[in-house]
């Protein structure tokens, strides 16, 4: 990744059956020397379940990151002052800034939709595993909800409303963003917005940041340029925001 000086990715959910831990092994692959790596919240998933021999694998291995790159470990709703690296490198908090250009958090402090529908959310997380087990689907709880449309845009652009509003309060011209589990990027009033998404399901999504730009990269596309040499997709392409 030629340039980039930051790489901001969410969601990993590691010790979840659908994080992606090849892709995210092959991405740690890809990052230079010095590089400023945030993880961006809920990078583990559930810090209650001891973790696996593949997620101890991961986790070793941000930990070997934090020798030769910057980690900046945010904390997410999942991971909430949960600290399994013992790397005095590695650096915990809620936020990040890169100066004015870019404001860095993990999104559920802009959620104000979830703690208004507590009893909705613990209904329909029921329903969700009632109907994974009688159709014996398997994918992850946030792409079963993207069914209901409506009620997920919802939710993601009230997210993304408070995420730009944060950003012009705290004088950003960005912020970078994951938990709704939906990449995008989009720009408002001239502040941008960029959504990562989550290693739950593909693509996966990073925000590149060097001296000039910010963008939105698939870790695909990355990962097959480091690895081939393949110049890969258009690496500005994501979602759309509707």
């Amino acid at each position: 990744m030629n340039g980039w000086h930051t790489v901001v990715i969410s969601d990993v959910h590691i010790g979840s059956p659908f994080c992606r831990h090849e892709l995210f092994l092959k991405f740690l692959d890809t990052l230079r020397p010095g590089t400023t790596v945030v993880f961006n919240g809920d990078t583990i998933d559930n810090p209650q379940r001891p973790p696996s021999d593949v997620d101890r694998v991961l986790i070793d291995r941000i930990e070997d990151l934090a020798s030769r790159c910057t980690v900046i470990w945010l904390f997410g709703n999942h991971d909430l002052g949960h600290r399994p690296c013992t790397s005095a490198a590695i650096s915990y908090r809620d936020t990040y800034a890169i100066g004015d250009r870019l404001l860095v958090a993990h999104g559920h402090q802009f959620d104000v939709v979830k703690p208004q529908h507590r009893l909705f959310i613990k209904s329909f997380r029921i329903f969700y595993r009632v109907w994974m087990a009688l159709t014996r689907q398997s994918m992850h709880e946030a792409q079963f909800a993207k069914h209901w449309a409506f009620l997920y845009n919802h939710l993601r652009r009230k997210v993304r409303q408070l995420a730009l509003a944060g950003a012009r309060a705290a004088g950003c011209e960005a912020v970078a963003c994951g938990h709704v589990h939906y990449a995008e990027q989009t720009k408002a009033d001239g502040i941008s917005y960029l959504n990562t998404g989550a290693w739950t399901e593909s693509p996966t999504y990073c925000v590149c940041v060097d001296a000039e730009t910010i963008m939105l990269r698939t870790v695909e596309e990355l990962v097959d340029r480091h690895h081939t040499g393949n110049g890969g997709k258009d690496p500005r392409h994501c979602p759309s925001t509707p």
